[in-house]
């Protein structure tokens, strides 16, 4: 009998104590030859699912916006992108027509860097993208299927 090719996830809820959660997803694959879906396939559904929040409310003029959604780059997500880097933000959802889909940033990238700061958390694009205006480009170094691209995104 051999083992399966459906992934396992684990999903914990841990109070933080002000009234709020942190949401904390894993999945495990006990087959040698991968699982389908992939980790990746299943944060992507999972911060689908939960809505994941890309930024937090700003209060003004309204900025440029990416047009994703992230999930959190843990070293279980990182092995099963065969991801070589110690930083990044994983992209799970791309709005269609947003300036990432134009720029041709995939769900399932990892967003190394942006604007050549780079990427450790939601914080580090938001305070990246509170600096974009409109008309401007960004060069995004990303991550995908095992090797590094360039992208430009235009605002």
């Amino acid at each position: 009998m051999g083992y399966s090719t459906k992934s396992a996830i684990t999903v914990n809820r841990v109070p933080r104590g002000d009234g709020s959660a942190e949401i904390n997803f894993q999945s495990g694959c006990a087959n040698e030859f991968g699982c389908v879906p992939t980790h990746e396939m299943l944060l992507a559904s999972f911060a689908a699912f939960v809505g994941a929040p890309t930024t937090a409310p700003m209060s003004g003029p309204a900025h440029p916006a990416l047009g994703v959604h992230f999930a959190p780059l843990d070293a279980a997500s990182m092995a099963a992108l065969h991801f070589l880097g110690d930083h990044g933000l994983f992209v799970a959802i791309v709005n269609a027509g947003s300036p990432a889909a134009a720029a041709g940033i995939q769900q399932g990238d990892v967003i190394e860097s942006f604007g050549g700061r780079p990427m450790s958390s939601i914080a580090d694009l938001q305070g990246a993208m509170a600096e974009v205006t409109p008309g401007t480009s960004i060069a995004v170094h990303l991550w995908r299927g095992g090797r590094e691209l360039d992208a430009t995104v235009r605002f």
